[in-house]
């Protein structure tokens, strides 16, 4: 039986940057209110992750944030925030949303 994985975020962080996460297994990730950039590659590579919540503080998604995140298909993006080159590439709700 394969384990669900969900990683919550401390609260003081104020941007992402996990070029170098190991994320197999990974299937959900909560980020709390006080990120408010997410940083290029930050989850990308992440094949199990399939769904996020950006909160309303983020202001930023950075490049290639969630690039082959491939079962990635439940995203919730508030409005006004930027999103980075290639942010959403290769994953499902890119493919869902074109």
């Amino acid at each position: 039986m394969m384990k669900k994985i969900l990683i919550l975020l401390l609260s003081a962080i104020l941007l992402l940057a996990f070029t170098a996460l190991n994320c197999n297994g990974l299937k959900k990730v909560v980020i709390p209110d006080s990120v408010n950039s997410i940083g290029d590659s930050a989850f990308a590579f992440c094949p199990s992750l399939i769904e996020i919540a950006i909160p309303d503080s983020a202001t930023r998604i950075g490049d290639h944030a969630f690039e082959s995140c491939w079962n990635l298909g439940e995203i919730i993006i508030p409005d006004g925030v930027k999103i980075g080159t290639d942010a959403f590439n290769g994953t499902l709700w890119i493919e869902m949303n074109n």
